[in-house]
C-alpha cells in the first residue's frame, strides 16, 4: 500500500505540475495571438487569410455571438415570417439524464431503445486538490 501511496503522490505532483505548464503555455499562446491581431488586424466577422513570404499562413477569424436575452419575444416576432427570416432553431437532443434512468430502472424499455442508440465511455476525469484544499485550476 505504501509503494501505491508513493507512486499516487510522485504523480499528483507531476499531474499538478504538468497542468501549471499547460496553463501557462496557452496564457502565452493567446498573448501571441492577441500581438497578431494587433499587427495584422481583423474582421469583425469572418475570416482574413494572410500568406507570409515563407509561405507560412495565418487565419484569423473574427466572429459575433448571438444571445437572445428573451427568447419568446424574438419567436412570437419571427414566426409569421418565410423560414429565412426565423431567428430560431427548434432542436431535439437526447436526455442524457433520463437515459440513464430508463438504463437502470426499465432494463426492457431500454433493451428496445438501446438498438438506436451509441453509448460509449467518456474521458475519465482526474483532479488533483492541492494540501491548502483549493481547486484552483491546477
Amino acid at each position: 500500500m505504501k509503494n501505491s501511496e508513493a507512486q499516487l503522490q510522485a504523480l499528483s505532483q507531476a499531474w499538478s505540475d504538468t497542468k501549471a505548464e499547460e496553463i501557462a503555455a496557452r496564457n502565452k499562446r493567446i498573448a501571441i495571438e492577441d500581438e497578431i491581431i494587433a499587427v495584422a488586424g481583423s474582421k469583425e466577422e469572418g475570416t482574413e487569410t494572410i500568406t507570409l513570404d515563407s509561405g507560412v499562413k495565418i487565419k484569423i477569424t473574427g466572429k459575433i455571438i448571438y444571445k437572445a436575452d428573451n427568447l419568446d419575444e424574438v419567436v412570437l416576432i419571427t414566426r409569421s415570417l418565410p423560414d429565412q427570416f426565423r431567428a430560431y432553431k427548434v432542436e431535439t437532443k437526447l436526455d442524457e439524464s433520463k437515459i440513464k434512468k430508463i438504463r437502470m430502472y426499465q432494463p426492457a424499455l431500454w433493451r428496445e431503445l438501446a438498438m438506436h442508440i451509441t453509448a460509449k465511455p467518456a474521458k475519465t476525469s482526474v483532479v488533483v486538490v492541492p494540501v491548502d484544499g483549493e481547486d484552483d485550476g491546477l
